[in-house]
């Protein structure tokens, strides 16, 4: 009995035990996988190239949508991808553009909403370094592995990101040689601001599968931002007397310059024409502007800029991407 008891117990051991024992045989990797599944989630990495342009109190017009391709200038960007869902791909993207503006060149002084922009005569340069997390929406469902990946993927973003910011602009010149200066450090309103912004970029893309591994995308996006200091240019003329340098007091109030700084070209004959024309000023008048209100000279508390909207960007461009993704199959031990 006491035989047959102990064999009992022993079965009973085995039994509760090989659940245990057959788990710590199966292999550490995920060796049996097959590769179908594994490869419907991958990462890739690309990079592109393409073009930005600007909005804000540079702009030829105040209207919301008015852009000057004049200045178009161009954008470059790496980044790196990894699909998590059918539909859902999230992206790492370190970017560069250079923005522009210009009064002289965008703002048509024939047309009476924008003469006051021409005479403010104020211009830019600003290369941007942006860094931005981005979810990609896919408009339509990819479950399949990702050489069985649709042709075609159209698809939209949305995400979050910082840029680094720092306008400049030529001191004055008549044939454009002006030396380009940093102007956030000159405070030209009186006040300071940060280099870093947030800004958040949204748009839509496409993909096209170009061979089992590579993609070529188009994309256009908007980069919406929380500043309103892009061009250096958002509130009011301050006293020149409070302006920490001549150099300030310079950039912050371009109206009497009879060039444009930026491309040396001559604003004599317009200001001339606008002082006849407007206010009835001769030829032998030295006119003196407030850029919103011609009529008279700007001073301390006069309109520079709008400070109620922010300044934002819209990139366009196209990108090429490669799949890493391992396709080789391990072998199994038994």
């Amino acid at each position: 009995m006491k035989k047959y008891t102990f064999l009992l117990i022993i079965l009973t051991l085995i039994t509760l035990l090989e659940p245990a024992m057959a788990q710590s045989r199966k292999p550490r990797y995920k060796r049996n996988i097959p590769i179908w599944y594994r490869s419907r989630f991958y990462t890739a990495v690309g990079g592109g190239v393409g073009v930005a342009n600007y909005y804000g109190d540079l702009s030829p017009t105040p209207s919301l949508v008015s852009l000057d391709l004049k200045f178009t200038q161009p954008s470059f960007n790496v980044f790196v991808t990894h699909k998590f869902t059918p539909r859902i791909t999230g992206r790492a993207e370190l970017a560069y553009q250079r923005l522009r503006g210009d009064d002289n060149t965008s703002a048509d002084p024939t047309k009476a909403n924008s003469i006051g922009r021409y005479m403010r005569n104020l211009h830019f340069r600003n290369d941007i370094i942006e860094l931005s997390a981005t979810g990609l929406f896919d408009l339509f469902e990819n479950n399949n592995p990702f050489f069985k990946r649709s042709t075609w993927s159209p698809y939209a973003f949305l995400g979050v990101g910082v840029i680094y910011s720092n306008p400049q602009a030529k001191t004055p010149s008549d044939n454009a040689s002006g030396m380009w200066t940093s102007l956030r450090p000159l405070q030209t309103e009186g006040k300071s601001y940060s280099p870093a912004h947030i800004v958040v970029p949204f748009g839509l893309g496409v993909r096209y599968k170009a061979s089992q591994r590579i993609d070529i995308g188009f994309e256009a996006g908007i980069r919406f931002t929380f500043t309103d200091y892009l061009d250096d240019v958002s509130g009011k003329y301050v006293d020149p007397n409070n302006l920490s340098s001549d150099l300030a007091r310079t950039m912050a109030d371009r109206n009497l310059e009879k060039f444009g700084a930026a491309t040396g070209q001559s604003r004599k004959d317009q200001l001339q024409r606008i002082a006849l024309a407007n206010f009835g000023i001769t030829d032998a008048d030295t006119p003196s502007y407030d850029p919103f209100n011609p009529a008279t000279a700007p001073s301390s508390g006069s309109r520079r800029g709008d400070p109620k909207d922010n300044d934002w960007y819209l990139t366009t461009g196209f990108h090429i991407s490669y799949i890493l993704v391992n396709v080789v199959q391990r072998p199994r031990f038994r």
